[in-house]
């Protein structure tokens, strides 16, 4: 069926009375089915990751509960667009639906900032420049108003002054900027927050590290213990040298695995940001250059079947992100079980340290660690929770490289890790 030029967008024929969703017809319901369903799912899944994080951590603002929180709102905001993708059923006015493609944008974000900003802060506090924190702080927040103020009043210069054209190439030049900033920042960051890791690696690597095997209350649930050792001085004489070498293979292996871990996070986040800034330089140019308004003479053109994935692609930006950050993020470890961990490392680290300042660091670090996800993944799980959730240092500067135990210090930090 061919547009009438009389009629405004999305309705053609004779009449303008058949919405463009009813001429795709079955091709347009199986891919409005196929993400809703996406969505409901990660929706869904968001919902139990919040509820388990607000178990674990409380009703907080910490890196972990943000990063779900807003993930799962962004879930939830795509999913209640598709009772009318785009606009094109004619259930609710187009207005509705670019507000909430710009909720569900400005929402992820949010979240993406936030993460960056935590990486950020532990690169600058490993390098004792504490002042470049609050730097940091200061563009995140600048950051996020831009992103939310430009985004919401582009929607209204469209709707309201018009064109609605120009509306939309300013709304995604205005955002083609914020990320393609924050996709430099992130790149940076990952990049020294890797170094880091691979320096520490390097020099505290098999000579300085060893982990042996210990009694576990917990093993008789199926659960596994090792306490990784950071020894100053010697390995502790009661355990063979054979078992030493092999504990000192399996700590320098999981170090190699948590930079591997780190490096595809990285990549994952960096695809999403790739796909988004294509999509929206395409919307740029095809925008500028068609120059369509929602009513006539210069209307939208009918789409057709060809156009739906192009249609969609912020939908599937919206799930791909949501998902990704909820996944890196989640939370599989009960609130108790948390506390116990934490209280046994707390006790194994006042038993064995006997320097004060390696003791608080290492008290401070372990906290942590346990508070993370799932205890096991330290050196297994992203940035999300070994940089940015369980090294996140909101009282006082992070533990540079400098600050671990000397090699001449006869310093033992032993750190619990349950399996």
């Amino acid at each position: 069926m061919q547009a009438n030029s009389n009629c405004s967008t999305p309705y053609l024929g004779p009449n303008c009375d058949v919405t463009f969703a009813e001429n795709l017809g079955a091709s347009y319901q199986v891919v409005q089915g196929l993400l809703c369903t996406l969505l409901i799912g990660a929706s869904l899944f968001g919902l139990v990751q919040s509820y388990r994080i607000t178990c674990k951590n409380g009703w907080c603002t910490k890196l972990d509960n943000t990063v779900i929180y807003l993930s799962t709102l962004t879930a939830i905001s795509a999913a209640i667009r598709q009772v009318d993708s785009s606009g094109w059923r004619g259930v609710y006015p187009t207005w509705v639906t670019s507000v909430l493609y710009d909720v569900s944008t400005c929402f992820i974000l949010t979240v993406w900032m936030r993460v960056v900003l935590s990486w950020a802060t532990f690169v600058s506090r490993s390098v004792a420049a504490s002042f470049r924190s609050r730097l940091f702080q200061w563009g995140y927040y600048a950051a996020v108003a831009y992103a939310w103020f430009t985004q919401l009043i582009s929607t209204l210069f469209m709707f309201t002054t018009g064109p609605y054209w120009a509306g939309k190439v300013a709304m995604y030049a205005l955002l083609c900027g914020v990320i393609a900033a924050f996709f430099c920042c992130s790149f940076v960051f990952a990049y020294r927050i890797r170094k880091l890791l691979a320096q520490a690696q390097a020099r505290y690597g098999d000579n300085s590290a060893s982990s042996h095997r210990k009694d576990n209350p917990s093993s008789s649930k199926g659960d596994t213990s090792f306490a990784i050792s950071v020894d100053g001085s010697k390995i502790d004489g009661a355990a063979s040298s054979a078992k030493a070498k092999a504990a000192e293979g399996l700590a320098s292996k999981r170090r190699r695995l948590a930079i591997q871990r780190i490096y595809r996070m990285t990549m994952w986040a960096m695809v999403i940001q790739v796909i988004g800034l294509l999509a929206l330089f395409y919307n740029i140019i095809k925008w500028s250059t068609s120059q369509y308004n929602l009513d006539p003479p210069h209307v939208q053109p009918v789409p057709k079947v060809g156009d739906l994935i192009v249609a969609h692609i912020f939908d599937l930006v919206h799930f791909m992100a949501a998902v990704f950050f909820l996944w890196y993020y989640r939370v599989s470890r009960s609130r108790g079980q948390v506390q116990s961990a934490t209280s046994e490392s707390d006790e194994s680290a006042h038993a064995t340290s006997t320097d004060h300042h390696h003791q608080d660091w290492a008290t401070s670090f372990i906290s942590r660690v346990e508070e993370s996800d799932h205890a096991a993944e330290m050196v297994y799980r992203s940035p999300s929770q070994m940089l940015t959730g369980s090294m996140e240092f909101t009282h006082g500067d992070a533990p540079s490289l400098a600050t671990l135990p000397e090699e001449s210090e006869a310093a033992d930090v032993h750190v619990t890790i349950a399996a």
